[in-house]
């Protein structure tokens, strides 16, 4: 196993670790353009956000009230978040192409807190629960009420190959693999405490409700 990490760390030393203004700095596009290529390749993704919905799952205008805001704290690059956004939503054409499976888990804060404004909001609560309508997506939502099993940022998880953290200054690719065991034990542990189905469609439901009395 630490030979494994050792190689893994050496082949993506380069990749691990980019700055967000060494990313952006050909545009928010050519960044959209890569996740493309890195979605297309995955037979199985996972992913866990605990503030945000994730870009897969996102609306147009929820995806640009994020890139925007993101902008804000990391500015440079070309000004080009309307074709991010356009990519985004471009990007979402794998939730219903080939056989890949998909398993997003959001933390009810995600729900409750306001992107954009309400009717965004509205908009895009009323999007997920027809995301998970969808037999590839195994959508759930971890309620505020249950015991926190772990304090954790958001990930994203390709296939048993690598995983995408997002942190506020850069993004971390990790591939080693004893890493990438403790995020597949810590996605095991949020999904098995998240809400589905009915129970989940429920509480969005409720969320959206918020947002419209705002």
């Amino acid at each position: 196993m630490v030979y494994d990490d050792l190689v893994a760390t050496l082949r993506n030393l380069q990749s691990m670790y980019l700055e967000w203004r060494r990313v952006v700095a050909s545009g928010r596009a050519h960044r959209q353009r890569q996740s493309l290529d890195i979605e297309a390749r995955a037979s199985h993704i996972r992913w866990f956000e605990s503030w945000v919905v994730p870009g897969l799952l996102q609306t147009p205008a929820y995806a640009k009230a994020i890139l925007t805001a993101c902008r804000a704290v990391i500015p440079g690059g070309r000004d080009d978040i309307d074709e991010a956004v356009a990519i985004r939503m471009t990007r979402q054409r794998v939730l219903r192409s080939g056989k890949r499976r998909f398993a997003f888990i959001i933390a009810e804060a995600a729900l409750r807190q306001t992107i954009g404004s309400s009717e965004i909001m509205v908009e895009q609560l009323r999007a997920l629960i027809e995301h998970a309508q969808n037999p590839r997506v195994d959508l759930g939502i971890v309620p505020l009420n249950v015991d926190a099993c772990i304090g954790s940022h958001g990930f994203a998880m390709f296939d048993r190959e690598s995983v995408m953290v997002e942190n506020i200054s850069a993004e971390l690719t990790i591939t080693r693999p004893s890493e990438l065991a403790v995020y597949e034990d810590v996605f095991g542990k949020v999904h098995a405490v998240a809400l589905r189905g009915a129970a989940a469609a429920e509480l969005m439901s409720n969320a959206a409700d918020q947002h419209s009395r705002l």
